[in-house]
């Protein structure tokens, strides 16, 4: 397991979070709505990933930025329509508390004044009859989307949000086994 420089800060979201001043030394972090989607096929707990466009073998989960007025269920079903090219997906679960990871310093120009993101995770699944169809997505991030089991899901993912996806996986398995029963 790799061992993050910076420790995961795990709390729920706040407002004042996302309108913290740069005077601080620290800019704000991105509020952020992430979809963990899951099946279960032969007894095994699979997750859908996509390969990012520019970043060929890193695959992560659909996410992205949570608008002005916008709740994070709100964001979390845009973000997958606009990702993976679906109408939308139904949520068995959402975490209780906030992801919060920094970018590296080596990207601090690409996101400033942004530090880093501050994830609410969702557990969800596709609708029947609604998979996955990148062309419908009228601008592309990911080159392809496909299962993987969820116990590879942080060894597939960019170095850097490594630690968060164990956190991730670690709790969705704590309840996946009751969500998925029902």
């Amino acid at each position: 397991m790799m061992k993050s420089a910076k420790p995961l800060e795990f709390r729920e979201p706040r407002v004042a979070d996302r309108v913290e001043p740069l005077c601080r030394g620290v800019g704000p972090f991105r509020p952020n709505a992430a979809a963990l989607i899951v099946r279960r096929i032969d007894g095994r707990i699979e997750t859908l990933m996509g390969e990012r466009l520019g970043m060929p073998g890193v695959l992560h989960w659909p996410q992205g930025g949570i608008e002005e007025g916008e709740t994070p269920e709100e964001a979390l079903q845009r973000e997958v329509a606009e990702e993976i090219g679906v109408a939308g997906v139904d949520l068995l679960y959402r975490f209780p508390f906030g992801l919060r990871y920094r970018f590296p310093e080596s990207m601090g120009e690409k996101f400033y004044p942004r530090v880093g993101q501050e994830q609410t995770y969702f557990i969800v699944t596709l609708r029947d009859g609604d998979p996955p169809c990148l062309e419908r997505v009228a601008e592309p991030e990911f080159r392809y989307v496909a299962w993987l089991p969820l116990s590879d899901a942080a060894e597939a993912a960019v170095w850097f949000k490594r630690p968060l996806y164990e956190t991730v996986i670690d709790h969705a398995l704590s309840v996946l086994p009751d969500l998925l029963s029902r």
